[in-house]
């Protein structure tokens, strides 16, 4: 019973390692930035507009400047922000996002043009490669 026991754990235990997805498997489908993988990357689908749904899936930005802040990305996707109008108005913009940075996201991501890398105006768009 016990080796039976030891098979069918064992059994399983590969069974979940095989149908792991990965984030670049998540990417390749843009599939939704979800909570349960925080540690995907975040980035904007470009087939979104701005200012309707949450546009956040998972995948790697364009912008050559993206890998800096990747993290504000994420808290944006995390916090369902940073594409309506306004946004820069609510609680989740004082969320503070990057290692090197105590600041805000509403201050990082500002587009107020000392942050023109980050998106047009004054928003903070990261379409995916």
């Amino acid at each position: 019973m016990k080796k039976l026991l030891i098979v069918l754990f064992g059994a399983l235990i590969f069974q979940g390692y095989v149908f792991a997805e990965s984030w670049e498997e998540r990417a390749a489908s843009r599939t939704p930035w979800s909570s349960d993988f925080p540690d995907d990357p975040a980035c904007w689908n470009t087939s979104v507009e701005w200012n309707t749904v949450n546009p956040w899936v998972v995948g790697i930005g364009a912008h050559f400047l993206y890998e800096d802040y990747a993290d504000c990305y994420r808290v944006c996707a995390k916090n369902n922000t940073c594409y309506q109008e306004g946004w820069m108005d609510k609680d989740a913009a004082s969320a503070t996002c990057t290692s090197s940075s105590t600041d805000s996201l509403r201050n990082i991501l500002r587009g107020d043009g000392t942050s023109v890398f980050l998106g047009p105006s004054h928003y903070a768009k990261s379409p995916c490669k």
